[in-house]
């Protein structure tokens, strides 16, 4: 890692263009890293991200990963992705989240995969 940054994605759903580092080959700035399933965030980041959320509060403008693209494209947040991401999310109707319980979607590898990316995978498909 460099040695200043704020947020590190290990995770995320979304393909973007990415920026390499002089860092590591799989270490990358930031564009559009979708979803917080999985990320780092350094003490100073934190900081930052809580001064720059209270700005919204009550009434957040978007979803805090939309949020968060906001603040990385705005500069105001230093952040790095690591792709292919280390970990991912799956869809799953049989243990619905908190967020939208509800829900009625397939069992499915989210896009992006680690295991899509390692040709172990379809790019999105059905679980058993």
């Amino acid at each position: 890692m460099p040695a200043k940054w704020d947020v590190l994605y290990v995770g995320h759903c979304t393909r973007e263009s990415f920026d390499k580092t002089e860092f590591h080959p799989n270490l990358f700035r930031s564009r559009r890293p979708s979803c917080t399933h999985a990320y780092a965030v350094t003490l100073d980041g934190a900081k930052r991200l809580l001064t720059l959320l209270k700005e919204q509060w009550p009434n957040p403008k978007s979803p805090y990963d939309v949020t968060m693209i906001d603040f990385i494209k705005g500069k105001k947040v230093d952040s790095f992705s690591v792709e292919p991401p280390y970990i991912i999310q799956v869809r799953d109707n049989v243990a619905p989240g908190d967020v939208a319980p509800d829900t009625k979607i397939p069992k499915q590898w989210l896009d992006r995969s680690a295991l899509y990316e390692l040709g172990l995978r379809p790019y999105v498909y059905e679980l058993d």
